[in-house]
C-alpha cells in the first residue's frame, strides 16, 4: 500500500519548489523536505537501525520534527512522539513503556535527557538538534547526505508506525500504537473536507506530538499538498499575527483558544481574512458566539470529536450546510459507530450511551499495557465517552463515563450540574467532580472560576444550588480557582482538581 511519506516523494516531483513547511522567516520546499527525509533514513540504516526500532522525538515545533518523523517512517522504524512539557520522570516512564532505544531531541533538553538516562539507562544513540557533546550525534549532519536509503523490505499497512500517548487527564497516559494504515486513512478522511481549497495553509501552533496536530495538521497538509505554518507561540496576539502574516487558511484549535482570540481588543476583521475554517475540538461553543465569529471574520467554525486511539478523528461537522451547532458532527467514512447501554445493547435515537467505534482508523493496540486487545477492523473499541445521536446521524458529546457521579444509587452526569451553575451571573467557568463517599453516595465538589472582578462566596453558590438543583444534586464542597487546569487540547485535567 501507499504510505504517508510517499506523498512527499510525489509532490517533490509534481511541485518541487512549493513550500511544505514555513517556519519563522524560512521555508522547506517539498523537494528539500524529501531530500532531508531520505538523508535521515539513509543514516539511520547506516547506524544499523531498521524495522521496529523505536525512536523517540523530543523536539518543539520546528521543521526538524516533521523531517525526523517522516525519516523514521521512511526507515520503517517506529516514531515515538514525546510531549516536551512533561517532566523527566514522566518522560522516563513513557520511554520505558515504549522501549525507546534512540532519541532525537533538542539541545535545550540536554539536562532533562541526562536525568532520563539516570532512570532508564543509556540510549543506543543520542541525536541532537543544536550543540552536541561527546557521544552525541548532530541531527543537522544526518540531514546533509544525498544518498538514498536502500530499503528492501516492503512496508505493510498493518505494521507499527507511531506510538503516541493519551492525554492522561484522569490518570496515567497510555501508549497507543498506530499502524501505517491508521495514520493514512485518518488523514485521507479528514482531507475530504478541504478538497476545494486551492492553497491550503494549516496552522501548526499546538505541539506536533499531540494526536490532533499529528493527523489534522501534519499529515493532512501533506495529503493535500499544502503548507504547514509552524510556530511554538501560544499567546493569542502572536497566533493572530501568524494567521495574518502567513495567510493561514485552516486552523486546528480548541474553544478556549478561539475565545481568547476573539477577546483581543485590537483584532480587526481583516486580520483573519485568509482564514476559511477553524476546526474546534473540545467543549461545544455557544451558537451566539459562532454566529458572531462567522459574521465578523467570514470564517466557518466546524466542531468535531476524536481520541488518540482513533488516530484521532471520529466525527466532525462538514460545512455550514452539513452541520448542527452544539453537535460533534457526523461519523467519518473510515469508521463505524454504535451507542450502547451498560448491558452492551444498542440504545434508541436521542438516548445517551457509550460510543463504540471500529474501522481502519482504530489503533492496533495499547503498548505494554494490561489491555491486551488487538483492534482489527471487526473489533469494537469502547471509547469510554457518553454520547447521543439524533435522527439525522449527528452526535452530541455528553461527557466521560468515568466522570459520572454515583449519588444515592443513581449515576449522574456532572454536566447536568455544570449547565445550571454556569448560568450564575458571577461564574466564568465550572467543573463538577465526585470524590470519596461510600458505595451509594459520592460527595459532590464544584470547582468554580469567578468572572473577572466579581466577588463570589461559597454561601452564594450553596444558596443558588438549593434554588436550582434537586436536593440529591446539591454540592457538598465549593472551591474557587483562578483557572481550570486544561491541557493543550482544552481538556480538563481532572486529576489536578481531585
Amino acid at each position: 500500500m501507499k504510505n504517508i511519506y510517499h506523498y512527499i516523494k510525489d509532490y517533490s516531483k509534481i511541485k518541487p519548489n512549493s513550500p511544505f513547511i514555513k517556519y519563522m522567516d524560512g521555508e522547506f520546499t517539498y523537494r528539500q523536505t524529501w531530500e532531508k527525509v531520505n538523508s535521515l533514513a539513509y543514516n539511520l540504516l547506516e547506524f544499523g537501525i531498521t524495522s521496529n526500532h523505536s525512536i523517540g522525538i523530543l523536539l518543539p515545533n520546528v521543521p526538524e520534527f516533521i523531517i525526523s518523523y517522516f525519516g523514521i517512517l521512511r526507515n520503517n522504524s517506529v516514531a515515538v512522539l514525546l510531549p516536551t512539557t512533561s517532566s523527566h520522570q514522566e518522560l522516563a516512564a513513557l520511554i520505558k513503556k515504549s522501549n525507546v532505544q534512540t532519541l532525537i531531541y533538542s539541545s535545550e533538553f540536554n539536562r532533562k535527557v541526562d536525568e532520563i538516562e539516570s532512570i532508564c539507562g543509556k540510549f543506543l544513540h543520542r541525536i541532537v538538534l543544536g550543540l552536541t557533546n561527546k557521544n552525541e550525534i548532530s541531527l543537522l549532519n544526518l540531514l546533509k547526505s544525498n544518498s538514498q536509503p536502500k530499503i528492501t523490505h516492503k512496508i505493510a499497512g498493518n505494521e507499527q508506525a507511531v506510538i503516541m500517548f493519551t492525554s492522561g487527564t484522569t490518570g496515567i497516559p497510555k501508549g497507543v500504537i498506530l499502524s501505517h494504515e491508521n495514520i493514512l486513512i485518518s488523514a485521507l478522511s479528514f482531507s475530504e473536507l478541504f478538497s476545494s481549497e486551492k492553497d491550503p495553509r494549516f496552522s501548526g501552533v499546538f505541539p506536533l506530538s499531540n494526536c490532533f496536530s499529528h493527523t489534522l495538521v501534519m499529515n493532512t497538509a501533506l495529503i493535500l499538498g499544502g503548507t504547514i505554518v509552524l510556530s511554538d507561540k501560544s499567546n493569542p496576539d502572536e497566533i493572530a499575527k501568524l494567521v495574518r502574516d502567513k495567510k493561514v487558511s485552516i486552523f486546528i484549535g480548541n474553544p478556549e483558544l478561539l475565545q481568547r482570540i476573539e477577546e483581543l481588543p485590537d483584532l480587526e476583521a481583516n486580520d483573519l481574512s485568509s482564514l476559511n475554517s477553524f476546526i474546534s475540538i473540545g467543549d461545544p461553543l455557544q451558537k451566539s458566539f459562532i454566529d458572531e465569529w462567522e459574521k465578523r471574520y467570514n470564517s466557518i467554525i466546524l466542531e468535531g470529536y476524536g481520541l488518540t486511539e482513533a488516530s484521532p478523528l471520529v466525527s466532525i461537522n462538514r460545512s455550514t450546510k452539513n452541520r448542527k451547532i452544539g453537535s460533534i458532527g457526523l461519523a467519518l467514512s473510515c469508521n463505524q459507530t454504535k451507542i450502547v447501554n451498560n448491558d452492551g445493547a444498542n440504545v434508541s435515537i436521542d438516548q445517551i450511551g457509550e460510543l463504540q467505534i471500529r474501522g481502519k482508523n482504530v489503533m492496533l493496540r495499547y503498548f505494554n499495557e494490561y489491555y491486551k486487545n488487538d483492534y482489527s477492523e471487526d473489533v469494537w473499541f469502547s471509547t469510554g465517552d457518553l454520547v447521543k445521536q439524533d435522527i439525522n446521524g449527528y452526535f452530541y458529546f455528553e461527557g466521560r463515563k468515568s466522570d459520572l457521579l454515583y449519588r444515592y444509587g443513581y449515576f449522574v452526569n456532572p454536566r447536568s450540574i455544570e449547565n445550571i451553575i454556569i448560568k450564575h451571573p458571577k461564574v466564568q467557568d465550572v467543573i463538577v467532580l465526585g470524590y470519596n463517599g461510600n458505595n451509594l453516595n459520592q460527595y459532590i465538589k464544584i470547582c468554580i472560576v469567578p468572572k473577572n472582578g466579581e466577588k463570589l462566596t461559597q454561601e452564594e453558590i450553596f444558596e443558588y444550588s438549593k434554588k436550582n438543583l434537586p436536593k440529591y444534586l446539591q454540592p457538598d464542597v465549593v472551591e474557587f480557582y483562578d483557572n481550570i487546569p486544561r491541557n493543550s487540547l482544552g481538556k480538563v485535567v481532572r486529576k489536578l482538581l481531585n
